[in-house]
């Protein structure tokens, strides 16, 4: 018995090694992911418009000194309800799902899935480039380079520093 516990802790170690070794070649150094987080688009309204615009704009003013090689900035704009079809959408995205099946298949229901409305915001213009936005599940990290749609940004939150 004792033999068979240390051959399971064994492999069990092997396994996590080779599992940290085959996933860190996954990861950009830089804090860039390829893969596109939209798995829609959104059309929020022009109050939302502003807001995030207002938003993206505050934190350009106080951030444009640390990130000067940035062009485009994505910041949320509002939450948003799954649709019938999210099922599709979550199961073809190349992140979505993740948040959604993570959980298990019994426990995964609509009402608990969080989509937010992600909006593109150009850093020269001083605009939006578009009052249309990606529906995002999985957010990336804070003040990391993303995919979103055609565009790739760096994604800065709500935009509200703290």
């Amino acid at each position: 018995m004792h033999d068979n516990w240390r051959w399971l802790s064994f492999t069990s170690r092997v396994s996590w090694v080779c599992l940290i070794l085959a996933s860190s070649g996954c990861a950009d150094p830089n804090g860039r992911d390829s893969r596109d987080h939209a798995i829609d688009t959104c059309n929020p309204g022009s109050n939302i418009l502003s807001l995030a615009e207002s938003r993206a704009r505050d934190f350009w003013a106080h951030n444009s000194a640390r990130f000067p090689n940035t062009k485009l900035l994505a910041v949320e704009g509002t939450t948003v309800s799954p649709s019938n079809d999210i099922y599709p959408k979550l199961l073809y995205s190349e992140t979505g799902a993740v948040s959604f099946f993570g959980h298990g298949i019994f426990e995964a229901s609509y009402s608990e899935l969080s989509i937010y409305c992600i909006l593109i915001y150009d850093t020269q213009l001083g605009r939006l480039v578009s009052n249309t936005g990606y529906e995002v599940v999985d957010l990336p990290p804070r003040e990391s380079v993303a995919r979103f749609g055609p565009y790739t940004a760096r994604y800065i939150g709500t935009g509200w520093t703290w």
